[in-house]
């Protein structure tokens, strides 16, 4: 029977330590980008909006539909049937439109393809940004956590030491109170950030494609990357590779197309005919024949005019357009590099004034202490002051990452893996 519950006991430990693993998929922080590419709803939207109208190419160049026809002619006046007619004539009728048309349609086709790809590139950086940001910001959260447990755990260990010196009649009660009221304010922060962390896996989620409330782990440490690239560099490169400024060209090349297709109004189109003709008694002999005419466009001067005067008008408008997205790419890069250079100023302060000071605190605090000099609560305060510090200093790191992912969106590159 001992062995019995022995077993069983294995058994529920691994069973609660182990199957809940094999449900929550680790991931590191490359692998979250990777699967929001490929899972994210949005983004395959996106996509699927663009492979739709990349197969649409040739629909949009195709010529109208052939006229499949017959004729009768000469049926006696009295007659109840098509029989007695003196011609049939059966054949096929098409109409294309002047050569260059089409080919205007298949530009104007290709440069939305390439507007639809350019937004697409847009939100795969968007998408990725925001995976960054979330997962830099869990494992913000993971340290913060940790950080404020063991404040809870020395305000509580304080709180007891007090509490044993007022009933010795050491001290009075309102160190006690006073305690009493930091213990409660760690126990909120710690519920705090465990709230904010089921929030961020949420959102993660959702980035990821997945159900809201899905297990997942996350991998990897909070730390600070001096960025290698050269600030000038993604200034100027935001100018020529950006996505939107890409989609907004492409729609300029667009409204180029229409403006030509609206030139080809004016041009002719093209009709053939062809059949087959059956005439004489009982419609016995046979003829070929064919036409071939042009469709002369001679009122589209009066109609062409407005559509033309249309497609200078959007085309100005797109033009103007491209200026103002420019502009909007260069403000947001500029602020990108402040915000970045601000962060980085701040963790390089935090590495070499604030860590090097309040580890030098916390090392005279103990040596007072160990020697008489202080009280516990006095090194309890100085390692409580410890981990705030380093609270605000893993807080100064992500702030410093968001800044970098901002930036690398604000440029239009994609965020570095």
């Amino acid at each position: 029977m001992k062995n019995y519950l022995q077993w069983c006991s294995i058994i529920f430990i691994l069973y609660t330590k182990i199957v809940p693993g094999l449900y929550s998929q680790g991931l590191s922080l490359d692998q979250a980008v990777k699967e929001a590419l490929s899972h994210n709803p949005s983004l395959l939207q996106a996509y699927q909006k663009w492979q739709t109208v990349k197969a649409r190419f040739w629909i949009n160049i195709s010529p109208d539909y052939p006229i499949i026809f017959t004729e009768m002619e000469g049926i006696p006046e009295h007659s109840s049937s098509f029989k007695q007619s003196e011609v049939k004539k059966s054949g096929i009728s098409q109409e294309f439109e002047f050569p260059t048309t089409y080919f205007f349609k298949g530009q104007r086709s290709r440069y939305l393809q390439e507007k639809e790809k350019a937004h697409y590139q847009q939100m795969c950086n968007e998408i990725a940004a925001q995976v960054k940001i979330v997962y830099y910001n869990y494992q913000l959260l993971k340290h913060q956590q940790d950080l404020y447990k063991k404040i809870l755990s020395l305000t509580k260990e304080s709180f007891e030491k007090a509490r044993i010196r007022v009933i010795a009649g050491e001290t009075t009660s309102y160190d006690t109170l006073k305690l009493r009221v930091d213990v409660t304010e760690a126990e909120n922060q710690v519920i705090k950030i465990q709230n904010q962390k089921k929030i961020v896996l949420a959102e993660l989620n959702q980035l990821l494609g997945r159900e809201i409330h899905s297990p997942v782990m996350l991998y990897g440490e909070l730390r600070y990357l001096p960025l290698k690239t050269d600030l000038d560099s993604l200034r100027r490169g935001a100018l020529v590779y950006h996505p939107k400024l890409n989609s907004v060209r492409e729609e300029i090349s667009m409204e180029k197309a229409e403006k030509n297709l609206a030139w080809s109004e004016l041009l002719p189109k093209i009709h053939f005919r062809y059949f087959k003709q059956k005439y004489g008694s009982n419609l016995t002999q046979n003829a070929w024949g064919g036409e071939v005419g042009l469709s002369l466009p001679i009122w589209s001067f009066l109609k062409g005019q407005g559509e033309i005067c249309a497609a200078n008008n959007s085309l100005n408008a797109v033009r103007a357009k491209e200026f103002s997205v420019k502009q909007t790419i260069q403000v947001e890069v500029d602020r990108a590099i402040a915000n970045l250079k601000i962060a980085e100023k701040k963790v390089l302060s935090f590495q070499k004034n604030t860590l090097n000071q309040v580890e030098e605190l916390v090392r005279i605090t103990t040596r007072s202490y160990e020697e008489g000099e202080m009280g516990y609560l006095q090194l309890s305060d100085a390692l409580k002051t410890m981990h705030r510090i380093k609270a605000e200093y893993y807080d100064s790191i992500y702030q410093y990452l968001k800044a970098r992912a901002e930036l690398f969106l604000a440029a239009g590159i994609p965020p570095e893996l």
